[in-house]
């Protein structure tokens, strides 16, 4: 059977580690910073030459959490969300993400988004995440609420049990999506 194979990992000529697969992971590094590494093969005839290489850790930080999360131009079936930009030394994608399951992706630097088909009469929770190549940042939350269409007029107006000085009057009730409140003028 071949020589088990062990390989011992050296990073920035630090303290070497040793493992026996073919990959290992650091953390804790420093973003924007340039890393050598030397990887050496050992086995029971000896070690190996070094092999070199390096790599260039992200210069991004996480971006902050979007605030100021609103919503204006609400209608009945539409409203626009918008919220302060993140701050990031870097190009920023922002989720954002109704309650409903309804999510837009804005790029750029774009601050807002607007949706449509919205259900009238309905509140909305909203949460907003940035993200970029350092990665992503906690929900900016906000709400809104939509409002209801105009009702339409009611239809089939009659009057029954008509007397001297009485009267029922009945009609077919409005289509609306909120409740409606009818006022009857004689």
């Amino acid at each position: 059977s071949p020589c088990p194979v062990t390989y011992e990992v050296t990073l920035n000529g630090g303290l070497a580690q040793t493992t026996q697969e073919t990959t290992i992971s650091y953390s804790g590094l420093s973003s924007g910073t340039l890393y050598s590494i030397e990887v050496i093969a050992t086995n029971a005839a000896g070690d190996s030459a070094g092999a070199t290489g390096s790599f260039t850790t992200d210069s991004c930080d996480p971006p902050s959490v979007p605030t100021n999360v609103a919503a204006s131009g609400i209608g009945a079936t539409s409203a626009t969300i918008s919220w302060t930009a993140s701050t990031s030394a870097c190009p920023v994608t922002y989720t954002v993400t109704l309650n409903n399951g309804n999510e837009r992706t804005v790029t750029g630097t774009s601050t807002s988004v607007t949706y449509t088909n919205l259900s009238p009469d309905t509140t909305y929770a909203i949460k907003v995440v940035a993200s970029n190549d350092g990665g992503t940042s906690a929900a900016g939350e906000g709400s809104f609420a939509t409002s209801c269409t105009l009702p339409g007029a009611p239809t089939n107006i009659e009057a029954s049990r008509i007397t001297q000085t009485t009267a029922d009057v009945s009609w077919t009730a409005s289509t609306s999506d909120c409740a409606v409140e009818y006022t009857v003028t004689l």
